[in-house]
């Protein structure tokens, strides 16, 4: 059994979960004004599809993160080490489904910004004083 007290996975999850933090930030401070050839409901399901693929991940780090932690710190001494092998096992794995069903959801969304124009951040340009 390894005595490390740290999972290299945990910390690549929360450093993800930030990373995906950001992300989303960025997809809600963009304002669909910014794109006028844009319906308002197109613009709309894009961001709702974009912030609904970053939350799926953000949530699934923060559970991946918890969860383990509270199996491994909690169980160990309450379990057979090959069950809390397994249990790791299958929580790591359910983290990839989880990660990677938001990444499909992301990718549609990408695709969908590609075909409107839109911009990840971009905010409409309000005139100058002077014009």
């Amino acid at each position: 059994m390894s005595s490390a007290l740290v999972d290299p996975t945990d910390i690549l999850a929360l450093v993800l979960m930030t990373i995906f933090s950001v992300q989303r930030l960025e997809i809600k401070s963009t304002d669909g004004r910014a794109f006028p050839a844009v319906p308002l409901a197109s613009f709309e399901r894009w961001r709702d599809l974009a912030v609904r693929a970053k939350n799926i991940a953000i949530v699934g780090c923060i559970l991946k993160f918890v969860l383990n932690w509270t199996w491994f710190f909690g169980f160990r001494s309450r379990v057979a080490p090959g069950v809390l092998r397994a249990g790791g096992l299958i929580m790591f794995l359910s983290w990839i489904g989880v990660l990677s069903y938001s990444l499909w959801l992301s990718s549609t969304a990408r695709n969908q910004s590609r075909r409107f124009g839109i911009v990840v951040g971009r905010r409409p340009v309000a005139p100058r004083p002077d014009d």
